[in-house]
């Protein structure tokens, strides 16, 4: 899965984008200041704000809502198995069982399929899957926010109440270049990271537990990134929250009133625990984005952790920059 091209419109620098194409792998952004970098990112992530439309000469006095469009394009197997997860109802025709129906419907048609996401929401949600026959298109669409509407199908038309649109939102993480708030949060079971990172503690804690390999792979990579950090380690309060410890010095010292709390750290390395454990954790691919990481990175942590991330390469990439060094060390298929 990934986000192959988007259209913005009167938002912040963008009067009118035309289309933006991406490619999956490493997508680098480079522009002057000012020239819309992150309000790109923006659109890409539904961030779009609406206390920031588009104002110049061409505008008028009044305000125009802002707007975009992203085109996520997922494959045959992507698309079933949130079928299945998430119960999306397909008339089954010829009283075959719901699932076959889905899986003959899958096999007609080519192996990606666009999913395209509207912004806001009165625009409407709506995958073209491909012709069932020669006569009959499938169609979902979503008219808001929550509701499913199969308004096509070789079955005529049929209704869904089920919640589609958020399948795809959350696919798409946005680090900006400020400090994140996530020392710690309430202990819990999620293994999801939530978009904005503030479930770092609970799913480093899970991953801890529960796949302690995983977990000190994950504390390897921080190492290769940040040469002074010997571990990251994750303790419970009394009051059930969990927090996240840095250890500057060996563990093995057993010096744990000398761990610093994430809170004290720099900028960089909250972002950094955030962006691994998405990358190295995550089932289905993802499309991280990364604005303007030399603004909260050392050089050489970034080349490093662009090294780690292609190791990945299962997801997509979308990355701001001004630094020749960070669009050397990306060595990206796309530069926009």
């Amino acid at each position: 899965m990934y986000i192959s091209r988007t259209h913005i419109k009167h938002y912040k620098s963008f009067l009118d984008s035309g289309d933006i194409t991406f490619t999956p792998g490493f997508n680098v952004i480079v522009g002057q200041n000012n020239a819309g970098k992150t309000a790109l990112l923006e659109g890409l992530s539904s961030q779009l704000q609406g206390s920031s439309p588009h104002r110049t000469l061409k505008t008028p006095p009044t305000i125009i809502g802002s707007s975009s469009e992203i085109i996520f394009v997922v494959t045959k197997n992507e698309l079933f198995t949130m079928l299945q997860q998430h119960q999306l109802f397909v008339p089954p025709p010829q009283n075959k069982p719901e699932n076959e129906s889905q899986r003959d419907i899958l096999n007609t048609i080519n192996d990606h399929i666009e999913i395209v996401y509207a912004s806001p929401s009165k625009q409407a949600w709506f995958a073209q899957y491909g012709k069932i026959d020669n006569r009959r298109v499938l169609v979902f669409a979503l008219t808001n926010t929550t509701t499913l509407n199969l308004v096509g199908s070789n079955e005529g038309n049929h209704g869904c109440d089920q919640h589609f649109g958020r399948l795809f939102k959350p696919l798409v993480y946005l680090f900006k270049a400020e400090r994140l708030n996530i020392s710690m949060c309430p202990v819990g079971t999620n293994p999801i990271l939530q978009p904005n990172a503030q479930n770092l503690p609970e799913v480093l804690n899970n991953l801890q537990q529960n796949n302690p390999e995983r977990f000190n792979r994950f504390n390897d990579y921080v190492m290769i990134i940040f040469p002074d950090i010997w571990r990251i380690g994750i303790r419970g309060t009394q009051d059930k929250q969990v927090e996240i410890l840095i250890w500057t010095i060996d563990p093995k010292s057993e010096r744990e009133d000398l761990a610093i709390l994430l809170s004290e750290c720099g900028t960089g390395i909250g972002q950094v625990l955030a962006i691994l454990y998405v990358a190295i954790t995550s089932q289905k691919p993802q499309i991280i984005a990364i604005d303007e990481p030399q603004s909260f990175l050392h050089p050489g942590a970034v080349r490093k952790l662009f090294e780690i991330l292609k190791e990945h390469s299962q997801h997509q990439y979308i990355i701001t920059t001004h630094s020749p060094a960070a669009i050397l060390s990306a060595d990206p298929e796309t530069i926009l």
